[in-house]
């Protein structure tokens, strides 16, 4: 009838593949990984408030600024294929380097084509790489975020405010003033 031992589930799907090793594999998350909670932590430090992961949007992003139309993307170095030299994160392993490096390539391709599209939407995209965030970059990620979020050519409500101090503008929800306090809550 066969043999009473058992193959592994790992070893099962993927011929060659170490159950050990895909038992760790199988352990990273996708999503509200240790990197992105560093992030958001530093974003709600700094006064701003924000949806994760709104799946009616291209790709998914991390943090999502809606009043902004504003996505930020937390992208592991390994997974994502960080493309900068000095960044030790991104090295290939050993083993299965072919494998790997497919991978690796079409999860670089899927987010350049998922920031087309959001920014053919009229979004504003920002990547944040797992090197960026530890604790001795923390000034320059944060000056990055605030740029990037404050940046006026891409904020709808600055926007609407520079369209609402037309002379008899009434549009945006009423007169100008009310455009001006909405403005300073989002």
């Amino acid at each position: 009838m066969g043999s009473d031992k058992q193959i592994p589930m790992a070893s099962r799907r993927w011929p060659g593949v170490d159950p050990a090793r895909s038992r760790v594999m199988s352990l990273v998350r996708g999503k509200n990984t240790s990197i992105e909670i560093t992030v958001r932590s530093l974003i709600h430090r700094l006064g701003y408030r924000y949806a994760l992961h709104r799946k009616d949007l291209p790709g998914t992003p991390d943090i999502v600024f809606p009043s902004r139309r504003k996505a930020i993307f937390v992208h592991g170095c390994y997974w994502h294929g960080h493309s900068d030299p000095q960044c030790r994160r991104a090295r290939l392993p050993k083993t299965r380097t072919e494998f790997w490096t497919d991978k690796i390539k079409r999860n670089a391709e899927r987010d350049r084509a998922t920031e087309r599209s959001l920014r053919d939407a009229g979004w504003g995209i920002m990547v944040i790489w797992e090197c960026e965030t530890p604790v001795s970059h923390k000034d320059v990620l944060t000056k990055r975020v605030i740029k990037f979020l404050e940046d006026a050519d891409l904020t709808p409500v600055k926007k609407r405010l520079a369209h609402a101090k037309q002379e008899g503008c009434t549009c945006a929800g009423g007169p100008v003033g009310n455009v001006r306090r909405r403005a300073i809550r989002d």
